[in-house]
């Protein structure tokens, strides 16, 4: 690719006088721009003097004529004084169209800051019978004789200390500029000029984190006549989140770049351990990653709160690792975590309310059994922590709220209740709220404990509903269960 400049290098070219043609003397110095207006888009030169203002416009004054036309109406004679080549050292170029008419420019004497140019010429864009871009050519080349492709007449005059002639010159043509504009999802990226004919050369494929380039729209081999503007995109990557458990991996997914990382809830319980994730990013980077999970040991602590039958309560809820965290969240009968809590999850039925397969007292809801009490096999408290930790049953659930004291408090900025038992001591319960589908309901606000009895729906206590928000429910029929499905806080005692 090549970037051009056009010069009008008067010393270059000697032209044959036109023997007709009336003749303007220079006489060294006078320099006429009277002839000149910026509204105009043709000029008529009529004397030497013009001819030097129009040098002197372009070199000095930066008028470059760009979409003009200049005719030269007479022959010029520069009389031998000394000239400076136009627009050649000023490094402001002639961009609009001279066109001589015939008429010579003779005994031109070039000055000395342009002696540089003795061994090599270039002629600007030249032409008679049609248009003809600018072309290098060297010393040995003008005197060779050799045809100037472009030109109808090729006669070349040179001499050693002289410079080249050329006949018939007709007219002086600016060679244009195009250029190809580059857009990556809509924002200017590059822009790149070429001239007539130039093969296009697309930038190197732009880079973005966690994107991939698309590639460029068309693209045109050659410049042939007019600008372009070419579009290319991006696309978001996406990258794979892989999770291991005890050096085993327990879920893959795929994530876009710079997306929310959001481990899973549910994973494997151990008796006796905890579980947490170790460190990851919050967002996806531009490559894989891999999530690894541990196991820590847990350990429980009870408390006496003097209540009648002796029964003492866990400091906190299983799967918590203090007293105020929210810890596991159980469907009814379930003893493991799962992603989502609905009747299409629940383990005991296939997939409503109505179609109960373990636990049913009604032929209205599935399968009946007339198990009313948890299995151990299915008490939670007791398959995480191990024996004899184990759920309360209804008739303990109704002790702890009719022989302690309820107040509602807050436990390291965590809202809940504490309960405390005849002989002073005391337990929190946080409001962890519950689980429906994926998200937790209530939390905060209220706090639902479950218990290992199975209860009719309107046998179910709201256990101080309002100030205290504690309510204890085995869990499913008639209307059995219409919360069966729902994840609930579950607290141990022995």
């Amino acid at each position: 690719m090549k970037r051009f400049t056009l010069l009008l290098i008067i010393s270059n070219l000697l032209f044959v006088q036109h023997l007709f043609a009336a003749k303007s003397i220079w006489d060294g110095r006078s320099s006429d721009t009277s002839w000149y207006n910026d509204t105009s888009s043709e000029y008529h030169i009529n004397s030497a003097a013009q001819f030097k203002g129009f040098a002197d416009l372009v070199s000095y004054n930066y008028c470059s004529f760009e979409g003009k036309t200049i005719y030269l109406e007479c022959d010029v004679d520069l009389d031998n004084h000394p000239w400076s080549p136009i627009g050649l050292h000023s490094g402001k170029p002639f961009y609009g169209i001279f066109d001589g008419l015939n008429h010579s420019i003779t005994n031109l004497i070039p000055s000395a800051n342009t002696a540089n140019i003795t061994n090599s010429y270039y002629v600007n864009t030249w032409a008679t019978n049609s248009e003809v871009y600018g072309t290098s050519i060297t010393e040995n080349e003008l005197k060779s004789g050799n045809p100037l492709p472009g030109f109808d007449t090729t006669t070349w005059v040179f001499n050693e200390n002289e410079y080249p002639s050329l006949i018939s010159l007709k007219s002086l043509i600016p060679q244009p500029t195009y250029t190809v504009t580059y857009y990556v999802d809509g924002l200017l990226y590059q822009v790149d000029e070429y001239k007539e004919g130039d093969a296009v050369v697309p930038p190197a494929d732009p880079i973005k984190e966690g994107y991939t380039f698309d590639g460029w729209g068309y693209v045109p081999p050659v410049i042939s006549g007019n600008s372009w503007i070419v579009y290319g995109s991006f696309s978001i990557n996406s990258y794979v989140i892989t999770y291991m458990i005890d050096d085993v991996v327990f879920l893959t997914e795929t994530q876009e770049y710079n997306s929310y990382i959001n481990p899973p809830k549910y994973y494997p319980i151990k008796q006796g351990y905890l579980f947490n994730w170790g460190e990851y990013p919050y967002n996806v980077p531009a490559h894989d990653v891999t999530i690894v999970g541990y196991y820590t040991e847990d350990f429980y602590e009870c408390v006496d709160l003097g209540l009648p039958s002796g029964l003492l309560w866990a400091t906190k809820n299983v799967g918590a690792a203090n007293s105020e965290s929210s810890g596991y969240y159980f469907s009814w009968g379930e003893t493991y975590l799962k992603e989502s809590y609905y009747w299409g999850t629940y383990e005991y039925c296939n997939g409503s309310a109505n179609t109960l397969m373990k636990y049913c007292y009604s032929s209205d809801y599935g399968i009946v059994d007339n198990k009313l009490t948890l299995d151990e096999d299915d008490d939670a408290a007791r398959v995480s922590w191990g024996s004899p930790w184990r759920l309360p049953t209804e008739n303990e659930a109704l002790e702890l709220y009719n022989s302690c004291s309820w107040s509602l408090g807050s436990l390291n900025g965590v809202n809940g209740c504490y309960v405390t038992g005849p002989n002073g001591n005391s337990i929190f319960f946080p409001y962890a709220g519950i689980k429906q589908y994926q998200t937790t309901l209530k939390g905060g606000s209220e706090m639902y404990l479950l218990t290992s009895s199975l209860y009719h729906y309107d046998d179910i206590r709201m256990l101080g509903t309002g100030e205290r928000n504690i309510a204890y429910r085995g869990k499913v029929p008639l209307e059995q269960g219409e919360r069966t499905f729902l994840s609930n806080q579950q607290r141990a005692c022995l």
